[in-house]
Protein backbone atom coordinates (compact mmCIF):
# COMPACT_ATOMS: atom_id res chain seq x y z
CA UNK A 1 0.00 0.00 0.00
CA UNK A 2 2.89 2.53 0.51
CA UNK A 3 4.29 1.79 -2.96
CA UNK A 4 0.56 2.64 -4.33
CA UNK A 5 0.84 6.02 -2.34
CA UNK A 6 4.07 6.94 -3.16
CA UNK A 7 3.54 6.55 -7.13
CA UNK A 8 -0.46 8.34 -6.80
CA UNK A 9 1.92 11.36 -5.00
CA UNK A 10 4.90 11.04 -7.70
CA UNK A 11 2.93 10.43 -11.05
CA UNK A 12 1.79 13.94 -11.64
CA UNK A 13 5.60 15.60 -11.33
CA UNK A 14 7.32 12.48 -13.29
CA UNK A 15 9.34 13.48 -16.58
CA UNK A 16 9.15 10.53 -18.77
CA UNK A 17 8.75 10.95 -22.21
CA UNK A 18 9.85 7.69 -23.82
CA UNK A 19 7.61 4.01 -23.84
CA UNK A 20 6.12 3.38 -21.02
CA UNK A 21 7.40 0.42 -18.38
CA UNK A 22 5.02 -2.36 -19.29
CA UNK A 23 5.34 -1.65 -23.00
CA UNK A 24 9.33 -2.27 -22.21
CA UNK A 25 8.01 -5.63 -20.66
CA UNK A 26 5.86 -6.64 -23.38
CA UNK A 27 8.90 -5.84 -26.20
CA UNK A 28 11.50 -7.90 -23.92
CA UNK A 29 8.96 -10.53 -23.89
CA UNK A 30 8.60 -10.59 -27.32
CA UNK A 31 12.23 -10.35 -27.40
CA UNK A 32 12.78 -14.17 -25.86
CA UNK A 33 10.74 -15.57 -28.45
CA UNK A 34 13.37 -13.63 -31.20
CA UNK A 35 16.70 -14.52 -30.09
CA UNK A 36 18.75 -17.22 -32.20
CA UNK A 37 20.57 -18.95 -29.49
CA UNK A 38 18.97 -22.14 -27.07
CA UNK A 39 20.46 -21.73 -24.22
CA UNK A 40 20.11 -18.27 -23.89
CA UNK A 41 16.36 -18.70 -24.83
CA UNK A 42 16.07 -20.69 -21.71
CA UNK A 43 18.16 -18.95 -19.53
CA UNK A 44 15.73 -16.04 -19.94
CA UNK A 45 12.44 -18.03 -19.80
CA UNK A 46 14.53 -19.86 -16.40
CA UNK A 47 14.55 -16.08 -15.01
CA UNK A 48 11.87 -14.07 -16.51
CA UNK A 49 11.46 -12.46 -13.25
CA UNK A 50 14.55 -11.16 -13.14
CA UNK A 51 14.45 -9.51 -17.14
CA UNK A 52 11.30 -8.34 -16.51
CA UNK A 53 12.06 -5.85 -13.53
CA UNK A 54 14.91 -4.72 -15.52
CA UNK A 55 12.88 -4.09 -17.99
CA UNK A 56 11.69 -1.49 -16.02
CA UNK A 57 14.11 -0.79 -13.53
CA UNK A 58 15.76 2.34 -15.69
CA UNK A 59 13.14 4.30 -15.28
CA UNK A 60 12.75 4.46 -11.40
CA UNK A 61 14.49 6.95 -10.36
CA UNK A 62 13.33 10.03 -12.84
CA UNK A 63 10.02 10.54 -10.13
CA UNK A 64 13.02 11.29 -7.55
CA UNK A 65 15.31 13.00 -9.78
CA UNK A 66 17.77 10.66 -9.08
CA UNK A 67 20.63 10.62 -11.34
CA UNK A 68 21.42 6.67 -12.01
CA UNK A 69 18.14 6.22 -14.43
CA UNK A 70 19.60 8.88 -17.29
CA UNK A 71 22.46 6.90 -16.69
CA UNK A 72 21.07 3.09 -16.97
CA UNK A 73 19.42 4.21 -20.65
CA UNK A 74 23.24 3.98 -22.30
CA UNK A 75 25.08 1.69 -23.54
CA UNK A 76 28.33 3.24 -21.45
CA UNK A 77 26.07 1.76 -18.05
CA UNK A 78 26.03 -1.56 -20.24
CA UNK A 79 29.61 -2.23 -21.00
CA UNK A 80 30.39 -1.48 -17.08
CA UNK A 81 27.33 -3.47 -15.74
CA UNK A 82 28.23 -6.22 -18.23
CA UNK A 83 32.44 -6.06 -17.07
CA UNK A 84 31.36 -6.47 -13.59
CA UNK A 85 29.17 -9.69 -14.42
CA UNK A 86 32.00 -10.64 -16.35
CA UNK A 87 34.35 -10.78 -13.44
CA UNK A 88 31.77 -12.77 -11.39
CA UNK A 89 30.50 -14.92 -14.11
CA UNK A 90 32.85 -16.09 -16.83
CA UNK A 91 31.90 -18.24 -19.20
CA UNK A 92 32.86 -21.83 -17.34
CA UNK A 93 30.19 -20.24 -14.76
CA UNK A 94 27.25 -19.21 -17.37
CA UNK A 95 25.14 -22.05 -15.87
CA UNK A 96 25.01 -21.69 -12.24
CA UNK A 97 21.93 -20.40 -11.29
CA UNK A 98 23.16 -16.28 -9.62
CA UNK A 99 25.21 -15.77 -12.75
CA UNK A 100 21.97 -16.70 -14.46
CA UNK A 101 19.94 -14.25 -12.36
CA UNK A 102 22.85 -11.44 -13.40
CA UNK A 103 22.68 -11.89 -17.18
CA UNK A 104 18.81 -11.79 -17.38
CA UNK A 105 18.64 -8.58 -15.26
CA UNK A 106 21.41 -7.48 -17.30
CA UNK A 107 19.47 -8.29 -20.58
CA UNK A 108 16.38 -6.52 -19.42
CA UNK A 109 18.44 -2.92 -18.58
CA UNK A 110 20.23 -3.30 -21.73
CA UNK A 111 16.64 -3.82 -23.92
CA UNK A 112 15.32 -0.65 -22.16
CA UNK A 113 18.15 1.60 -23.42
CA UNK A 114 17.47 0.68 -27.29
CA UNK A 115 13.67 0.30 -26.92
CA UNK A 116 13.41 3.76 -26.05
CA UNK A 117 16.05 4.60 -28.78
CA UNK A 118 14.09 2.89 -31.59
CA UNK A 119 10.41 3.75 -29.76
CA UNK A 120 11.26 7.74 -29.85
CA UNK A 121 12.77 7.66 -33.44
CA UNK A 122 10.43 6.11 -35.13
CA UNK A 123 7.29 5.77 -33.08
CA UNK A 124 7.16 8.44 -30.43
CA UNK A 125 8.03 11.56 -33.22
CA UNK A 126 5.39 10.44 -35.72
CA UNK A 127 2.90 10.55 -32.54
CA UNK A 128 3.42 13.70 -32.54
CA UNK A 129 2.47 14.46 -35.51
CA UNK A 130 -0.89 12.16 -36.12
CA UNK A 131 -2.11 12.78 -32.71
CA UNK A 132 -1.08 15.95 -31.20
CA UNK A 133 1.39 16.84 -28.34
CA UNK A 134 1.58 15.49 -25.04
CA UNK A 135 -1.44 16.33 -22.73
CA UNK A 136 -0.09 18.45 -19.37
CA UNK A 137 -1.48 16.04 -17.17
CA UNK A 138 1.02 12.94 -16.33
CA UNK A 139 -1.97 10.36 -15.92
CA UNK A 140 -3.08 11.00 -19.93
CA UNK A 141 1.00 11.26 -20.96
CA UNK A 142 1.44 8.90 -23.66
CA UNK A 143 3.95 6.79 -22.28
CA UNK A 144 1.17 6.25 -19.65
CA UNK A 145 -1.49 5.52 -21.15
CA UNK A 146 0.59 3.28 -24.11
CA UNK A 147 0.80 1.18 -20.86
CA UNK A 148 -2.48 0.95 -20.31
CA UNK A 149 -2.95 -0.03 -24.01
CA UNK A 150 -0.36 -3.29 -23.49
CA UNK A 151 -2.16 -4.47 -19.80
CA UNK A 152 -5.77 -4.17 -21.86
CA UNK A 153 -4.65 -5.52 -25.00
CA UNK A 154 -2.19 -8.28 -23.30
CA UNK A 155 -5.04 -9.08 -20.64
CA UNK A 156 -3.80 -7.44 -17.63
CA UNK A 157 -0.33 -9.57 -18.62
CA UNK A 158 0.08 -10.81 -15.08
CA UNK A 159 2.67 -13.17 -16.13
CA UNK A 160 5.05 -10.30 -16.66
CA UNK A 161 4.30 -8.40 -13.21
CA UNK A 162 7.45 -6.88 -11.97
CA UNK A 163 8.19 -8.35 -8.66
CA UNK A 164 11.05 -9.27 -8.56
CA UNK A 165 13.81 -7.77 -6.63
CA UNK A 166 17.10 -6.42 -8.47
CA UNK A 167 21.13 -6.79 -8.20
CA UNK A 168 20.53 -3.71 -6.73
CA UNK A 169 24.60 -3.98 -4.85
CA UNK A 170 25.43 -5.05 -8.61
CA UNK A 171 23.70 -2.56 -10.25
CA UNK A 172 25.59 0.04 -8.20
CA UNK A 173 28.86 -1.37 -8.46
CA UNK A 174 28.33 -0.24 -12.09
CA UNK A 175 27.25 2.58 -12.04
CA UNK A 176 29.77 3.69 -9.41
CA UNK A 177 32.58 4.14 -11.71
CA UNK A 178 30.41 6.74 -13.58
CA UNK A 179 28.68 8.68 -11.35
CA UNK A 180 30.03 8.49 -8.01
CA UNK A 181 29.41 7.57 -4.80
CA UNK A 182 28.22 11.14 -4.44
CA UNK A 183 25.74 11.09 -7.22
CA UNK A 184 24.36 7.24 -6.89
CA UNK A 185 23.59 5.18 -3.69
CA UNK A 186 22.13 1.49 -3.46
CA UNK A 187 19.03 2.77 -1.67
CA UNK A 188 18.66 4.79 -5.14
CA UNK A 189 17.92 2.27 -6.75
CA UNK A 190 15.77 0.53 -3.97
CA UNK A 191 13.29 3.27 -4.24
CA UNK A 192 13.02 3.10 -7.77
CA UNK A 193 12.44 -0.61 -8.24
CA UNK A 194 9.51 -0.19 -5.70
CA UNK A 195 8.10 2.75 -7.62
CA UNK A 196 8.29 0.78 -10.93
CA UNK A 197 6.48 -2.57 -9.16
CA UNK A 198 4.32 -0.32 -7.42
CA UNK A 199 2.95 1.45 -10.70
CA UNK A 200 2.82 -2.03 -12.36
CA UNK A 201 -0.05 -2.85 -9.74
CA UNK A 202 -1.72 0.78 -9.85
CA UNK A 203 -2.11 0.71 -13.55
CA UNK A 204 -3.77 -2.32 -13.67
CA UNK A 205 -6.27 -1.81 -11.15
CA UNK A 206 -6.93 1.60 -13.54
CA UNK A 207 -7.49 -0.42 -16.59
CA UNK A 208 -11.22 -1.10 -17.34
CA UNK A 209 -13.91 -1.52 -20.24
CA UNK A 210 -14.62 2.45 -19.62
CA UNK A 211 -10.75 3.20 -19.20
CA UNK A 212 -10.02 1.51 -22.18
CA UNK A 213 -12.75 3.42 -24.43
CA UNK A 214 -12.01 6.49 -22.83
CA UNK A 215 -8.34 6.33 -23.28
CA UNK A 216 -8.03 5.49 -27.25
CA UNK A 217 -9.60 8.60 -28.09
CA UNK A 218 -6.48 10.45 -26.98
CA UNK A 219 -4.14 9.52 -29.18
CA UNK A 220 -5.91 6.98 -31.78
CA UNK A 221 -3.08 6.96 -34.30
CA UNK A 222 -0.79 5.88 -31.50
CA UNK A 223 -3.46 3.47 -30.26
CA UNK A 224 -3.71 1.75 -33.46
CA UNK A 225 -0.45 1.36 -33.96
CA UNK A 226 1.66 0.70 -31.23
CA UNK A 227 2.49 -2.72 -31.49
CA UNK A 228 3.05 -2.77 -35.54
CA UNK A 229 4.34 0.55 -36.94
CA UNK A 230 8.05 0.43 -37.27
CA UNK A 231 9.48 1.21 -33.58
CA UNK A 232 6.74 -0.18 -31.99
CA UNK A 233 6.52 -3.59 -30.11
CA UNK A 234 7.58 -6.18 -33.03
CA UNK A 235 9.73 -3.86 -34.20
CA UNK A 236 12.13 -2.46 -31.42
CA UNK A 237 11.40 -6.51 -30.01
CA UNK A 238 13.09 -7.66 -32.65
CA UNK A 239 16.27 -4.62 -32.10
CA UNK A 240 16.21 -6.19 -28.59
CA UNK A 241 16.53 -9.74 -30.02
CA UNK A 242 19.68 -9.10 -32.13
CA UNK A 243 21.26 -7.21 -29.24
CA UNK A 244 21.20 -9.83 -26.62
CA UNK A 245 22.23 -11.97 -29.12
CA UNK A 246 25.52 -9.97 -29.45
CA UNK A 247 25.72 -9.89 -25.27
CA UNK A 248 25.50 -13.06 -25.14
CA UNK A 249 28.10 -13.95 -27.49
CA UNK A 250 30.13 -11.71 -25.59
CA UNK A 251 29.54 -13.29 -22.11
CA UNK A 252 30.37 -16.61 -24.20
CA UNK A 253 33.53 -15.08 -24.77
CA UNK A 254 33.10 -14.49 -28.53
CA UNK A 255 35.56 -12.41 -30.31
CA UNK A 256 34.77 -12.39 -34.18
CA UNK A 257 30.58 -11.90 -33.95
CA UNK A 258 28.97 -10.47 -37.12
CA UNK A 259 27.73 -6.86 -36.96
CA UNK A 260 23.50 -7.65 -37.25
CA UNK A 261 22.32 -4.28 -38.39
CA UNK A 262 18.81 -2.96 -39.18
CA UNK A 263 18.15 -0.03 -41.50
CA UNK A 264 15.00 2.37 -41.81
CA UNK A 265 13.65 2.90 -44.27
CA UNK A 266 14.12 -0.76 -45.27
CA UNK A 267 15.42 -1.38 -49.05
CA UNK A 268 12.87 -0.55 -51.55
CA UNK A 269 11.02 0.38 -49.25
CA UNK A 270 9.09 4.67 -48.24
CA UNK A 271 10.90 7.56 -46.70
CA UNK A 272 8.50 10.49 -45.86
CA UNK A 273 8.28 13.83 -46.49
CA UNK A 274 8.27 15.23 -43.34
CA UNK A 275 11.96 15.57 -42.04
CA UNK A 276 11.04 16.80 -38.34
CA UNK A 277 9.80 13.33 -37.55
CA UNK A 278 11.60 9.99 -37.69
CA UNK A 279 9.53 8.39 -40.89
CA UNK A 280 11.41 11.07 -42.74
CA UNK A 281 14.83 10.11 -41.80
CA UNK A 282 17.06 7.63 -42.29
CA UNK A 283 18.81 5.37 -39.85
CA UNK A 284 20.98 2.83 -38.59
CA UNK A 285 20.31 0.75 -35.66
CA UNK A 286 22.87 -1.19 -34.43
CA UNK A 287 23.27 -4.26 -32.24
CA UNK A 288 25.75 -3.12 -30.42
CA UNK A 289 26.82 0.16 -29.20
CA UNK A 290 28.27 2.82 -31.67
CA UNK A 291 31.39 4.64 -31.75
CA UNK A 292 30.96 8.22 -30.14
CA UNK A 293 33.06 9.67 -33.32
CA UNK A 294 33.13 7.83 -36.49
CA UNK A 295 29.94 8.22 -37.92
CA UNK A 296 30.91 11.72 -40.07
CA UNK A 297 29.27 12.54 -43.63
CA UNK A 298 31.82 10.20 -45.70
CA UNK A 299 30.46 6.58 -43.76
CA UNK A 300 26.75 7.41 -43.41
CA UNK A 301 25.57 9.60 -46.28
CA UNK A 302 22.39 10.05 -49.10
CA UNK A 303 22.10 10.73 -52.63
CA UNK A 304 19.19 11.68 -54.46
CA UNK A 305 18.24 10.02 -58.16
CA UNK A 306 18.38 13.38 -60.73
CA UNK A 307 17.08 13.41 -64.17
CA UNK A 308 19.52 12.72 -65.39
CA UNK A 309 20.12 9.13 -63.63
CA UNK A 310 23.08 10.65 -62.05
CA UNK A 311 23.26 10.24 -57.95
CA UNK A 312 23.79 13.61 -56.30
CA UNK A 313 24.54 13.92 -52.72
CA UNK A 314 22.31 15.80 -50.69
CA UNK A 315 23.04 17.78 -47.15
CA UNK A 316 21.94 16.21 -44.04
CA UNK A 317 22.45 16.89 -40.08
CA UNK A 318 23.18 13.57 -37.96
CA UNK A 319 20.44 13.32 -35.38
CA UNK A 320 20.51 11.40 -32.07
CA UNK A 321 23.05 10.47 -29.55
CA UNK A 322 25.82 8.49 -30.91
CA UNK A 323 26.58 6.94 -26.94
CA UNK A 324 23.57 4.95 -28.18
CA UNK A 325 22.54 1.74 -30.49
CA UNK A 326 21.24 4.93 -32.99
CA UNK A 327 22.56 6.77 -35.69
CA UNK A 328 19.89 8.83 -37.82
CA UNK A 329 20.44 10.97 -40.98
CA UNK A 330 18.01 13.93 -41.39
CA UNK A 331 17.69 15.87 -44.60
CA UNK A 332 18.58 19.48 -44.64
CA UNK A 333 16.07 20.02 -47.27
CA UNK A 334 12.63 18.48 -47.77
CA UNK A 335 12.64 15.04 -49.80
CA UNK A 336 10.45 15.19 -53.17
CA UNK A 337 7.87 12.75 -53.77
CA UNK A 338 8.29 9.99 -56.09
CA UNK A 339 11.84 10.87 -56.01
CA UNK A 340 14.34 8.05 -54.97
CA UNK A 341 16.75 8.40 -52.48
CA UNK A 342 20.28 5.99 -51.66
CA UNK A 343 21.25 5.72 -48.21
CA UNK A 344 24.92 4.33 -47.95
CA UNK A 345 26.93 2.77 -44.70
CA UNK A 346 30.77 2.86 -45.47
CA UNK A 347 32.96 0.23 -43.48
CA UNK A 348 33.87 3.42 -42.08
CA UNK A 349 31.05 3.03 -38.94
CA UNK A 350 32.22 1.39 -36.48
CA UNK A 351 31.26 -0.31 -32.65
CA UNK A 352 32.95 1.28 -29.60
CA UNK A 353 35.27 -1.60 -30.04
CA UNK A 354 36.26 -0.66 -33.51
CA UNK A 355 35.30 -3.08 -35.63
CA UNK A 356 33.55 -2.07 -38.33
CA UNK A 357 29.44 -2.39 -38.78
CA UNK A 358 29.54 -3.55 -42.25
CA UNK A 359 32.29 -6.05 -44.28
CA UNK A 360 31.72 -3.56 -47.21
CA UNK A 361 29.81 -0.95 -48.10
CA UNK A 362 25.99 -1.02 -47.35
CA UNK A 363 23.20 0.65 -49.71
CA UNK A 364 19.69 0.73 -50.23
CA UNK A 365 17.60 2.61 -52.43
CA UNK A 366 13.80 4.29 -51.33
CA UNK A 367 11.40 6.22 -52.47
CA UNK A 368 9.88 9.57 -50.83
CA UNK A 369 6.38 9.54 -50.69
CA UNK A 370 3.62 10.59 -47.66
CA UNK A 371 3.67 8.21 -45.20
CA UNK A 372 0.84 7.73 -42.84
Amino acid sequence: MKWILWIIMLLPIANIYAAGHSLHIQMSKKAVGLVSDSKLKQLLNDNKSKWVIGSCLPDGGYAKGYAYSEEAHWPTFHRSYFNHIKSKCPASKLEDADCQGLVAHFMGMAAHGIEDEVYDALLFSYSDKMDGQEDPSRLNAKDTLVDKYTIWDFKYAYDVMPTAVSPTEDVYQALVPLLGKDEVQIDHIEVGQEIMIAAGSLERQTVNVFTEYADRKKYPWLRANYQSAPGGLNYSAATVAKLWNYYWNKFNDKTDIPADVTIYPKDNGKVGLDRSVGRGQFYLISDRPLHNYTIYDDTFFVEELKDDGSWQRISTTHTFDRRGYICGLKPSRKLTEGRQYRATLTTGVKDRDNNSLVKQNLVWTVTASTIK
